[in-house]
């Protein structure tokens, strides 16, 4: 037994030796503090501004870098709140469609769909989203008879103000982008449930002859 304690004696003492011979290389390679001067850089200061365009992390300073200069300019009620009387919209707002085109609104949409919806929402708006199947709560798929049924300004109202577990994006996502995803959603909803009879006549051969 004391052979035995011996042993594990000198297991540790080994052990510890080689704990303290560890050289952190990365903790030791050159670098220059915070405010510290330097000489690479044409004003001498190590410390770099922060580029545009990011978010800080304390919430309560959470500001829309890119946000529409627009915004501060107009008092148009539709296009702020997506709402008239209190109750969303069941169309796009005016001031929207004097400065895009359709085309131009989807695919800004899609664009910033896929940056921050789909990671809950995933691409089809079904609601599996990457965050969901790891531990988030699953989102309600747009795909159903009650988002279906619901105003375009109501996607509008959501993520300005948020809902249940979803987040306000008020100050994350820019006026226009939110008219643009809500357009967006509207459009996925069409794709995976449309109506053939609004289909044009190629588009419906088309469907036809696909196998």
């Amino acid at each position: 037994m004391r052979n035995l304690w011996r042993r594990l004696l000198s297991l540790l003492c080994i052990g510890m030796t080689l704990m303290v011979g560890c050289v952190q290389v990365m903790d030791d390679q050159p670098k220059l503090d915070p405010q510290e001067q330097s000489s690479f850089f044409a004003d001498g200061i190590a410390s770099r501004p922060l580029p545009d365009h990011i978010i800080a992390a304390d919430p309560a300073t959470w500001q829309v870098r890119s946000a529409s200069k627009h915004d501060a300019t107009t008092s148009d009620e539709v296009y702020l709140t997506g709402r008239v009387d209190g109750e969303p919209v069941d169309t796009l707002p005016a001031l929207l469609l004097s400065r895009f085109t359709y085309p131009e609104l989807l695919h800004r949409g899609h664009e910033r769909f896929d940056v921050s919806c789909v990671p809950c929402h995933d691409a089809t708006g079904s609601g599996n989203g990457m965050a969901a199947r790891r531990g988030f709560p699953y989102p309600p798929t747009y795909h159903s008879d009650r988002l279906r049924s619901q105003p375009l300004g109501y996607f509008f109202v959501v993520a300005t103000e948020g809902h249940n577990k979803m987040p306000p994006y008020r100050d994350l996502i820019s006026t226009e982008d939110r008219w643009a995803i809500a357009a967006y959603v509207r459009a996925l909803q069409f794709s995976q449930y449309a109506d053939v009879t609004q289909l044009k006549e190629a588009d419906l051969n088309a469907l036809q002859e696909s196998p």
